[in-house]
C-alpha cells in the first residue's frame, strides 16, 4: 500500500474537524523483506504447521512475516500470520496465538486514531479471521500486555476483501504506547494486516534537531534542538536528550518549564560547540522525556560538505517495443523530464527487441527484478514507473506513491559526494570523452568508477511497432489511451546504444582510491558509435560516477554530441512517414481545426 493512500485512509478515519491538521504519528505498509525495525513477533501457540501453510511460504516457529498480495496488478505487501496447523496430541486443531507488536509510538493529542486493514486470505478453507488488538503503555514484552489492554476483538472479517478498521486512542494522549495484533483464528489460513497508521493533530508542541542534514562550509556542531509551542497549554518539566551514535557522545538538559505562547519557537542549547571536519557524518538521535513517558525518537544524519554539488538523478528504465504496458514508463519519463529538467537523466534500456544493447541487462550491467516496465533510480531504488490509486473520483495513475518520482525526490534530497561534468568530441565514428569529478567530501580506500552511456534522443523504424495496452483504457496517459494497440513507426526516446569499453558498471581504475575534499579528478575515455547511430547530433553521452562497492550511482552529468569533426551525418534514406490517428483510427490526412495523434504526441492543426 503506498504512503499517500495510507495517509488518506488515516484522514478518512478522523473527525471532519481535524482533517486539516491530521499528522501521521507512524505509518507501516510492510515493505519487504522483513517486518519493520523495532517490531516484535511471538509464536506463543507453538503449534506445528500444516503442509499447506508451508507451501504458502510460512516457516515453523515464524509467527508473522511479510508476504506479497497475489492476483493484483500493482505490487502490495502485508504482514501475515497463519493458523493452518496439524492436529495436536489430543487429536484436535488448536487456535493460533501469534503476536505482532509494533514499534512504540508517542500519542501527541487526544484526537489520535489507529487505523488498519485486514483480510482473510484463503485458497482451500473458507474460515474468517479472528484476532485481537492490544495496547501496552509499559513495553513490548508479552508480560506488558494483559486482558486489561484489549482494545478490540475482531471476529467478523469476511473472507477475501480488505476490511478497514479504526480505533480511538485519545485516552493515551501524552503517552508512549505499543500496539499488538494477535492472531487467534481457529483452523484458518492466512491473516493479513496492512497499512497500520496512528494519526491525529500535532498536539501541544513540536521539536526538531537544530542541525540541518547538510552543513556547507561550516565546520562546527552545536548540540541543540528547536522547540515550537503549538498551543497555549503550559509546558511542564521535561528532559531533552541528544546523542551521536558513532562517537557515543550524549547531551541532556532538564527544563522546569517553557514560557512560550502558541506559535512561538526557541532553540534549546545542550552543550558547547564542537569542531568537525569536512566529510564527517554525525548520526544524531533526539527525544524528550516526560517522567516515565518519552516521545518518539527523531533520527538525522548530518554530513559536513565543502560545497553542495549540482545533481542529476539517473533513471534507467527497462522497456521493450513488445511490452504493451511499457507506455507507462514512456509517459513517466516524459512527465519527469518536463517537470525536473536536467535534474533527471533518463536512459531507456530495451530488452528483447532490435534496440537491445548486449551486456546492459545481466551480470555485466543491471537487472530489472520487477519486470517490464520498471526502473533503477540511481541504481539505489527499484520501482515501477507509475502507481495506481483510487479516490472519490475513481482510478488514477501517478509517478508518485512509490513510482519513479518518489525515488527521484528521495535521491534529490541526498547530497552527492561529488559533482560531475563531461565533455564529448566526435572524430569520425569515435567519441572522445573527458569527465571532471569535484569532490565535496574526502574519499579513503574508495572504489569509484566512471561509466559512459551513449543514448539516442529519438529513433524510429517503419517496421517497428510499440505495443500499447493502454489503448482505449479511458484514463489519461498523455494520449496513449487514444492510440491503437500497436503503434506503427513509433518514435522511441532516450534509447541506450552502448557504453565506453562496454563497462556498464564503470571502468575499473578510472578514479583514485584516496581523494581530498574539493579536489577535482579528470578521466578520459573513447566510445565507438554503433552502426545504428547515423547522426551523432541526435545523441547524448551520460557520465555516471558509480560507487562500485555498493553499485549506487553517486552523481551524473551528460553532454550532447552536437559537434562533429570528419563525420558525415547519414540520415535514414527512407524515413518513416508520419502516421496520424483520430479517435476512430488511422487517417490519411489531418484536417485543420482538429486534434490528432502522431507517434504518441497530440497534434493540433
Amino acid at each position: 500500500m503506498n504512503l499517500r493512500r495510507l495517509y488518506l485512509a488515516a484522514l478518512a478515519a478522523l473527525p471532519l474537524a481535524v482533517w486539516a491538521q491530521a499528522t501521521p504519528y507512524c505509518a507501516y505498509a510492510f515493505s519487504p523483506p522483513s517486518l519493520p525495525e523495532g517490531t516484535m513477533a511471538y509464536d506463543v501457540d507453538g503449534e506445528t504447521l500444516h503442509f499447506s501453510a508451508v507451501q504458502a511460504g510460512f516457516n515453523q516457529g515464524e509467527a508473522w512475516k511479510v508476504m506479497r498480495e497475489e492476483g493484483i496488478a500493482t505490487e502490495n505487501w502485508f504482514a501475515a500470520s497463519t493458523s493452518r496447523y496439524k492436529k495436536g496430541a489430543d487429536g484436535t486443531v488448536h487456535p493460533a496465538n501469534d503476536w505482532l507488536v509494533m514499534p512504540p509510538v508517542y500519542i501527541r493529542a487526544d484526537d489520535a486514531v489507529l487505523t488498519w486493514r485486514s483480510r482473510a486470505v484463503c485458497e482451500n478453507l473458507n474460515t474468517p479471521n479472528s484476532y485481537a488488538v492490544h495496547l501496552s503503555a509499559s513495553g513490548n514484552q508479552l508480560e506488558d500486555f494483559s486482558a486489561l489492554t484489549l482494545l478490540a476483538d475482531i471476529t467478523d472479517d469476511a473472507v477475501g476483501p480488505w476490511v478497514e478498521h479504526r480505533l480511538d486512542l485519545g485516552a493515551y494522549a501524552g503517552r508512549q504506547v505499543w500496539i499488538a495484533f494477535v492472531n487467534t483464528t481457529l483452523n484458518g489460513e492466512t491473516l493479513a494486516i496492512d497499512d497500520v497508521t496512528v494519526a491525529g493533530s500535532q498536539g501541544t508542541y513540536a521539536f526538531d534537531i537544530a542541525t540541518p542534514p547538510y552543513e556547507v562550509a561550516n565546520l562546527a556542531f552545536c548540540p541543540a534542538i528547536s522547540f515550537t509551542q503549538l498551543s497555549d497549554q503550559a509546558m511542564g518539566g521535561f528532559t531533552v536528550h541528544l546523542e551521536e551514535a558513532r562517537s557515543g557522545k550524549s547531551w541532556t538538559r532538564t527544563l522546569d518549564h517553557l514560557d512560550l505562547h502558541a506559535g512561538e519557537s526557541t532553540t534549546i542549547l545542550l552543550g558547547e560547540t564542537e569542531t568537525v571536519s569536512t566529510g564527517d557524518t554525525l548520526q544524531l538521535r533526539a527525544w524528550l522525556d516526560f517522567g516515565t513517558d518519552r516521545t518518539d525518537v527523531l533520527e538525522r544524519e548530518v554530513v559536513y560538505v565543502a560545497f553542495r554539488p549540482r545533481q542529476s538523478v539517473v533513471i534507467e528504465e527497462g522497456t521493450g517495443a513488445w511490452c504493451g504496458y511499457c507506455p507507462r514508463g514512456i509517459v513517466a519519463l516524459r512527465r519527469l523530464k518536463a517537470k525536473y529538467g536536467e535534474a533527471v537523466l533518463p536512459i531507456a534500456v530495451h530488452y528483447d527487441d532490435i534496440m537491445e544493447v548486449e551486456g546492459y541487462i545481466g551480470a555485466e550491467g543491471i537487472y530489472f527484478p520487477l519486470g517490464f516496465p520498471s526502473g533503477e533510480v540511481n541504481r539505489a531504488h527499484t520501482a515501477l514507473p507509475m502507481q495506481q490509486y483510487w479516490d472519490e473520483n475513481g482510478e488514477h495513475w501517478t509517478t508518485l506513491e512509490g513510482g519513479f518520482e518518489t525515488c527521484l525526490i528521495e535521491e534529490l534530497q541526498r547530497c552527492p559526494s561529488a559533482e560531475v561534468s563531461v565533455a564529448a568530441h566526435v572524430e569520425g565514428r569515435t567519441v572522445q570523452l573527458t569527465s571532471e569529478v569535484r569532490f565535496c567530501v574526502p574519499q579513503h580506500q574508495a572504489d569509484l568508477r566512471m561509466a559512459y552511456i551513449l543514448t539516442q534522443d529519438e529513433w524510429s523504424n517503419p517496421a517497428i511497432d510499440q505495443k500499447n495496452y493502454l489503448s482505449g483504457c479511458g484514463l489519461p496517459f498523455d494520449g496513449f489511451e487514444d492510440l491503437p494497440g500497436s503503434i506503427a513507426g513509433f518514435v522511441f526516446e532516450d534509447v541506450a546504444r552502448g557504453a565506453a569499453e562496454s563497462a556498464f558498471q564503470g571502468i575499473e581504475g578510472s578514479l583514485p582510491a584516496d581523494i581530498e575534499a574539493e579536489q577535482t579528478v579528470s578521466h578520459s575515455a573513447e566510445l565507438k558509435l554503433p552502426s545504428v547511430v547515423t547522426d551523432a547530433a541526435g545523441c547524448h553521452v551520460a557520465a555516471l560516477l558509480i560507487d562500485h562497492a555498493t553499485g549506487r550511482i553517486v552523481n551524473a552529468a551528460r553532454a550532447s554530441l552536437n559537434e562533429t569533426a570528419g563525420m558525415t551525418a547519414i540520415h535514414n534514406a527512407n524515413p518513416a512517414p508520419p502516421r496520424y490517428y483520430d479517435l476512430y483510427g488511422r487517417i490519411a490526412t489531418p484536417q485543420k481545426g482538429g486534434i490528432f495523434l502522431c507517434n504518441g504526441q497530440k497534434i493540433i492543426f
